[in-house]
């Protein structure tokens, strides 16, 4: 247990200490509580407004845990739901992100925390389908500022923007992009 000690993160919240620790060190923490709890009062200094009342024991997500590399790594578990934690963490710190595929995908995460998975897959669809679309919107800017005819961008119009399905928009996007992959791959995007 000592040798893991310094993967705890302590942290005081108004009357509780609180320990937070990988999964696997859960049981063994919950058995020292009462220990815990007497070390604590010992170095807590009680205030009119903050007195320590308890000792809670909480969780650290597997992607938070630092590891040193002198170390073997072991098997990380993970917990419940903790893949959509941090797509919400990462979806936040996202600042170039439209605000409508923003607000789909923690639409998304908040539904699958919750067990909804229906809804968090058409949220996520969602959030693909407007990014497609603000995609071939761009596309023809391109299309219409490098010299495109009229007829091409008519075809475009009729066969992309106009297309009755997503599925559909996407098929026939893919066959005006091919041409035009190294401009695609100028910025920086893989695979078009």
């Amino acid at each position: 247990m000592n040798r893991q000690i310094h993967l705890l993160k302590i942290m005081a919240v108004l009357r509780d200490v609180i320990i937070k620790c990988p999964i696997r060190l859960i049981k063994e923490l919950e058995e020292l509580t009462g220990v815990i709890y007497r070390a604590s009062k010992m170095i807590y200094t009680e205030t009119t407004d903050y007195d320590l009342y308890g000792v809670k024991i909480g969780i650290i997500p597997v992607g938070l845990v630092a590891i040193s590399e002198d170390k073997p790594k072991e098997l990380q578990q993970y917990i419940k739901e903790q893949v959509y934690e941090n797509l919400l963490n990462k979806v936040h710190q996202l600042e170039e992100i439209d605000p409508i595929e923003k607000s789909y995908l923690i639409e998304a995460c908040e539904c699958a925390k919750s067990g909804h998975r229906l809804a968090a897959a058409t949220m996520i669809g969602c959030a693909a389908e407007n990014l497609l679309i603000r995609f071939t919107e761009a596309f023809y800017l391109y299309l219409k500022n490098n010299n495109a005819s009229e007829v091409e961008l008519q075809n475009y119009e009729k066969k992309v923007f106009k297309a009755p399905k997503a599925s559909n928009r996407l098929s026939e996007f893919i066959k005006y992009v091919a041409p035009h992959k190294k401009i695609i791959e100028a910025f920086g995007l893989e695979n078009p």
